[in-house]
């Protein structure tokens, strides 16, 4: 059985990778998230061109925006997300939203994560620029709408 690989804060957003890209040869990258009340996540809308991702909610609700369609998923839904679709995600409540999420194939790993949780530090405006380019050379195209 293998254990929790390592927690990442990007922000306030803390990510607990269960497995990575070296675990699954890169076939999935399954994680826990914990998004804080009023949190918005990922910063700017996004796609991936060669990413799909699921995610799961275990608690309260996440307002997810799929190519301008708001959905709500709650405790016990789910929200595929395909490569080439524009996501954006909330927590719109007064709470701590907890999901699962799986990302396949693990083309966006842990490295992503890490040098993004190095642009958002709590308290200190970000370089939207290193943003940007850390973004684009990992699969994720910020998209403004």
């Amino acid at each position: 059985m293998t254990q929790q690989k390592e927690i990442i804060w990007v922000g306030e957003l803390e990510l607990r990778f269960l497995l990575d890209g070296e675990d699954t040869r890169d076939k999935m990258l399954p994680f826990e998230s914990i998004f804080p009340a009023g949190a918005i996540v990922a910063g700017a809308p996004h796609y991936h061109q060669h990413t799909d991702e699921m995610i799961y909610v275990l608690e309260w609700v996440l307002t997810v925006m799929i190519d301008k369609k708001k959905i709500e998923i709650g405790p016990g839904q789910t929200c595929f997300i395909r490569c080439g679709f524009i996501r954006h995600i909330q927590n719109k409540t007064a709470e701590a939203v907890k999901a699962l999420g799986l990302m396949t194939p693990a083309v966006i790993g842990l490295s992503y994560f890490k040098e993004m949780s190095e642009r958002f530090k709590p308290g200190v405006i970000p370089d939207f620029a290193k943003v940007r380019d850390t973004m684009i050379r990992n699969d994720t195209i910020p998209v403004l709408q």
